[in-house]
């Protein structure tokens, strides 16, 4: 639903765009005036139907975590997946990428959101199967789908290859960005889940900063592909370290969860 969102809400933002080009500066005026509707409904829905659990009992339950460590497990998850998040450039490049591929500026967009609407329609049955069959395979499979989509806008700079990488990606966001959390869930004990993501989330933007400035460094010194080579190559290093440093029985669910 939050992808949907993302993915609607740039969709309405041109449309009104066409139709108010006529007035100049003051369309982006009626935009943003347009935008703070949804934002006000999300406050007010927060307010009145979000109901968090009692602090008292959330301040009880920190009490009986103490400062238990967050065990090897997260912490060998984390290592591998940094490794991907290494090559995991920014989606501008990608965006590029397909613009020198002979896409128009307005088809580009069109990709995009045809990205986002499947990544979305695709998490609901991957989240199912993830239930069913564990987080493991699918995070597998989600980072060979990154190494596949990256070797295709890598080697293959024409339309066929951009829409290949942007459908394969799809796959893999709707597999991944779910999929690494739901692990975590799994692999911490349930008081200490809010630290786990909080050193999840910044070891990820720590990696994320330095793999788009090698990215933007090899597209202007190396050449185009080569950002995108090294997105894949990482992917899969990350995948062989997945496999070696998260067995099979990382992936049960502690007993007090």
């Amino acid at each position: 639903m939050d992808t949907t969102g993302a993915a609607l809400g740039p969709l309405v933002a041109w449309w009104l765009l066409a139709r108010w080009s006529a007035l100049g500066a003051d369309s982006y005026r009626r935009i943003f005036l347009v935008s703070a509707i949804p934002a006000t409904l999300a406050v007010i829905v927060l307010v009145t139907m979000v109901h968090a659990p009692r602090l008292a009992l959330v301040k009880s339950h920190a009490r009986a975590a103490g400062h238990a460590p967050l065990g090897p497990r997260f912490a060998r998850f984390v290592g591998a997946d940094v490794l991907f998040q290494l090559g995991n450039s920014s989606m501008a490049f990608l965006l590029l990428r397909a613009q020198h591929s002979g896409f128009s500026a307005s088809g580009v967009s069109l990709l995009y959101l045809s990205y986002n609407l499947c990544s979305a329609a695709l998490s609901l049955p991957f989240g199912g199967l993830s239930d069913r069959f564990g987080r493991r395979p699918l995070l597998l499979t989600g980072y060979l789908l990154y190494a596949l989509a990256y070797g295709a806008a890598a080697f293959a700079p024409n339309r066929a290859g951009a829409t290949v990488a942007f459908l394969v990606l799809a796959v893999h966001s709707a597999i991944v960005e779910g999929q690494s959390r739901s692990l975590i869930t799994d692999l911490v004990p349930r008081e200490r889940r809010a630290t786990a993501f909080g050193v999840y989330h910044a070891a990820v933007g720590l990696a994320l900063l330095p793999a788009s400035i090698a990215a933007g460094l090899l597209w202007e010194r190396v050449g185009p592909q080569a950002p995108f080579a090294l997105g894949s190559l990482l992917a899969l290093a990350a995948a062989i370290a997945f496999v070696v440093l998260v067995p099979p029985a990382s992936n049960r669910v502690p007993a007090h969860a």
